[in-house]
């Protein structure tokens, strides 16, 4: 077979050391010889100027820092920048719209109402919550009662999921007949003596 009709060609016809190119920009045992500790104070040093400069110098910072360490180009800019992972990841999504104080509120009227469930709970909310500040049974601030009567029943059923009881796993054949018909003897045919009577 010629070497051009190869699909996935084997590691002695790899340029780079037999490195794969979307790997060409980790570090290999051989190569890892800097320790963290170091790196770390050498990203500590670099990020100042790092944050700082314009784009062609952070350019050449960027290549004399995989040079010296040997990581990928992207981990050098996520040290530089300072943000590690999981504060990259604790800033995405949207912000929290309900508190605890919010959430506490509508248990307590999920609790008075006999834990209805969330669609018939929405409509008559901000009746039931006039009612019980009306008989002094409620206090809310006006913030944590706007929020709980503009809520939709998903949301509802969200914060609520805590608090309800969790139903059993049931199994394949729990539903049908076949378990019973199992557990109790059932008479399929007639089996009677010539002559006897049927007893009824």
């Amino acid at each position: 077979m010629r070497k051009d009709c190869l699909r996935s060609a084997s590691l002695k016809w790899l340029p780079n050391g037999g490195r794969v190119p979307h790997n060409l920009g980790y570090l290999t045992r051989k190569e890892a010889s800097v320790t963290r500790h170091s790196i770390k104070e050498l990203i500590q040093a670099w990020r100042p100027r790092y944050l700082t400069a314009q784009r062609k110098e952070k350019t050449q910072i960027l290549d004399e820092l995989v040079a010296l360490t040997g990581y990928h180009r992207k981990a050098i800019m996520r040290l530089l920048r300072g943000r590690s992972r999981k504060q990259a990841n604790a800033t995405r999504g949207r912000p929290r719209t309900y508190t605890n104080e919010v959430k506490a509120a509508l248990i307590g009227l999920w609790e008075i109402s006999g834990k209805i469930c969330s669609k018939r709970l929405a409509p008559f909310l901000p009746e039931l919550i006039e009612v019980l500040q009306r008989v002094g049974e409620l206090s809310l601030p006006v913030h944590v009662k706007g929020m709980v009567t503009q809520m939709s029943p998903a949301t509802m059923d969200r914060l609520l999921c805590t608090h309800r009881p969790k139903r059993e796993k049931r199994g394949p054949n729990s539903g049908s007949g076949r378990g019973l018909r199992r557990r109790i003897p059932v008479s399929t045919g007639w089996f009677c003596n010539e002559g006897a009577e049927l007893a009824w």
